[in-house]
């Protein structure tokens, strides 16, 4: 009960660097570093500190990003069906090992 409390951590740090980034591509038209402060602090631990993110900004045309989250902290590393959280810029959620998207984002 606890890693699958402990997962929240992970995609709620996941939605919010996301919408860090959609804010700034609205400002600024690009996902890049050097426009984008939350990009330069990437890997980052999440909010809670049991994961790291990860922010991959993949050059255009269309310029994208692809977030990812793996645990660091116990007891969230002993998770063996969530081993990586994963959000890309169109909203598409994934997670490790496959075909635990559901359970590990909350929605079963």
């Amino acid at each position: 009960y606890v890693k699958r409390a402990n997962r929240t951590d992970a995609t709620r740090s996941l939605s919010v660097t996301a919408q860090a980034l959609e804010r700034c591509y609205s400002q600024n038209f690009t996902y890049a570093a050097v426009k984008c402060p939350v990009v330069l602090t990437s890997p980052a631990p999440s909010s809670q500190g049991y994961y790291t993110v990860t922010i991959n900004v993949v050059a255009g045309p269309p310029e994208t990003y692809n977030l990812t989250a793996v645990p660091v902290l116990a007891p969230q590393t002993a998770d063996a069906q969530c081993t990586q959280f994963t959000l890309d810029s169109t909203g598409l959620q994934g997670a490790l090992p496959l075909g635990n998207t559901q359970t590990c984002w909350g929605s079963t």
